[in-house]
């Protein structure tokens, strides 16, 4: 008997498309206006069958992905607990939740009020969401007023480059420091009358003039100037003015055909 897959591939390339040379003149010649169009609707139906068998599979492999996703997880939390223990992201929401917490986070940053001067925020680039909000919170009265320390104003220093960031597969956002972090700190201290202090390093000690330069054209780009903090096009100095360098662009790898799996195999 005929199989699901080979009738498919009756109407349908490969890729799962509709094939553009389903009928030759010759044969739409033979068959006549109404069988030709009875192909050409059945190509149709065939064709959204497939989407629609494809999304299946795509959704059934998923739910068991979820299933065994929710069971390390539940297991992982459950051993974290039994231990005491918690993880980085833990720290992260954990805190996060203490200072917003409505019934709490008056006196929580009241404490720190008395212990918090100044916030150094290092590799800014690979700063996430829940962490930037998490610094936001404890800088929440750093611009309103004096606070707890008398005469002594309170700072905040962040220091970052956002072609440096590496940490996006635990979340981190370049865009959060080049838009929101940079917004955030020329706004709010010019609201307040603080001053803001912005210095730039264009000196590098490290990389060769040649490996510069190369980064300096990569970053006008379009899909880079999207992350930059101020769009202005970047220009390095190299302190070992002399060093040799070479960028070489390695062609992309190909991949290997892979056999299909078998599930749960």
């Amino acid at each position: 008997p005929l199989t699901w897959a080979a009738y498919c591939q009756l109407f349908l390339t490969d890729k799962n498309t509709p094939r553009k040379n389903l009928l030759t003149k010759a044969i739409v010649a033979q068959l006549g206006p109404h069988h030709t169009a009875a192909l050409y609707a059945e190509q149709t139906r065939v064709e959204a069958q497939q989407q629609l068998a494809l999304n299946t599979e795509v959704f059934t492999r998923s739910q068991a992905w979820c299933t065994l996703v929710k069971a390390a997880l539940t297991a992982y939390t459950t051993a974290k607990q039994a231990r005491n223990a918690v993880d980085f992201a833990d720290l992260i929401r954990l805190a996060h939740q203490l200072l917003a917490d409505p019934h709490h986070h008056a006196w929580v940053q009241y404490r720190l009020d008395r212990q918090l001067q100044h916030i150094f925020l290092d590799e800014a680039q690979d700063t996430d969401r829940h962490q930037w909000a998490l610094v936001q919170r404890l800088m929440g009265d750093f611009f309103s007023g004096l606070g707890q320390h008398g005469t002594q104003p309170r700072t905040l220093f962040a220091v970052g480059d956002v072609k440096q960031s590496i940490y996006t597969f635990r979340g981190a956002e370049p865009t959060i420091f080049g838009e929101q972090i940079h917004t955030y700190l020329h706004q709010q201290p010019a609201a307040s009358g603080q001053t803001v202090h912005h210095l730039g390093l264009a000196t590098s000690y490290r990389s060769a003039p040649a490996i510069l330069t190369f980064i300096d054209t990569l970053c006008r780009t379009p899909a880079y100037q999207k992350v930059l903090a101020d769009r202005a096009p970047l220009h390095h100095t190299a302190h070992h003015a002399g060093a040799g360098g070479d960028v070489i662009l390695w062609p992309a790898p190909t991949p290997l055909p892979a056999a299909p799996a078998t599930p749960w195999a």
